[in-house]
């Protein structure tokens, strides 16, 4: 990947500011998506699935329903079942509603919130597009990916 193309994709993605990442000594830009999802990214300390467990201290009422991210909605807007996300990630929904078809239709923030399940095999593409392993990213944020762990 040429330098030019690289440094074009990272301006399209946004980098989450509160953390320094660093990939085999390299600082790297990541995804908010990417902090506390199970899977261990900053390469050199681990320092984004550190202290994850507090995440999981918010707690909800009896009649609210906790969305992945902590987030607590009542419970009858999950209840409603499917088509409208009430929770900010999308994880409200059994389906994948907002699936990569229709983000691409629309502007990026429609997607922006969605994360994708926690999994060592599933990658953010950071527009609502979640990608399985050998899979691409329709923006081209797997190439940010690939470069990192290749840069040796």
């Amino acid at each position: 990947m040429a330098y030019d193309e690289a440094s074009y994709v990272i301006f399209q993605t946004s980098c989450y500011v509160l953390l320094k990442c660093y990939r085999n000594g390299e600082p790297w830009c990541l995804d908010w998506r990417e902090v506390c999802n199970g899977v261990v990214d900053c390469f050199d300390d681990g320092l984004d699935e550190e202290s994850c467990f507090e995440l999981e201290k918010n707690e909800c009422s009896e009649n609210e329903f906790r969305c992945r991210n902590g987030l607590c909605i009542d419970a009858s807007l999950w209840e409603q079942g499917e088509g409208d996300a009430d929770c900010l990630d999308q994880s409200d929904q059994y389906m994948e509603v907002f699936n990569s078809s229709n983000c691409f239709q629309y502007a990026t923030f429609r997607c922006e919130e969605h994360t994708c399940t926690r999994s060592s095999t599933m990658y953010p593409c950071g527009d609502g597009q979640c990608c399985g392993r050998f899979k691409v990213c329709n923006n081209g944020r797997h190439k940010l990916f690939i470069n990192a762990i290749t840069a040796q």
